[in-house]
């Protein structure tokens, strides 16, 4: 994980995140907030860093951080208040649920995570309008080999 972050704090007027340049400004609300609270970054290979939220931030019982620097939009997310996990409900990307059942560990673990090239979404979008204006329903199957293939996009398995 990149330790050379910049880390600093903003008082949301509502929960979300908020894409920036080189980074992202996440707004949580944490209940019961007399208990630590913040944010948990998992890298590709599974390493987190934890980053508290901080009074600085706080608006009523939201908390507003803000991110910035290399790796940051690559990362993964959860929120923690105390020892308690939760998925991010305003996350532009869930992870982690792509396959039925619970895994070797019994446990099912979803993570947000950021859109880094949204363009490719909204063109997809449009396009996939188009393709079922000419061929019907049966458009997807022209439409998904082109995304998964040319844009990169994941397909859903």
């Amino acid at each position: 994980m990149n330790k050379n972050w910049e880390v600093s704090y903003f008082k949301p007027d509502e929960p979300g995140v908020f894409p920036i340049q080189d980074g992202i400004r996440l707004a949580a609300e944490c209940p019961g907030s007399d208990k630590e609270c913040g944010v948990v970054l998992f890298d590709k290979e599974g390493r987190h860093t934890k980053i508290p939220f901080s009074k600085e931030g706080r608006q009523g019982t939201l908390f507003g951080i803000q991110i910035k620097g290399d790796g940051v939009l690559t990362c993964r997310y959860q929120y923690y208040i105390g020892e308690n996990k939760k998925t991010d409900s305003y996350a532009e990307r869930i992870t982690g649920l792509e396959k039925w059942g619970a895994g070797k560990n019994r446990e099912r673990v979803a993570w947000g995570g950021f859109l880094r090239e949204k363009w490719k979404y909204a063109i997809a979008g449009g396009l996939a309008g188009v393709a079922n204006g000419f061929f019907g329903g049966g458009g997807g199957s022209v439409f998904v080999p082109l995304l998964t293939g040319y844009c990169k996009l994941d397909q859903r398995r």
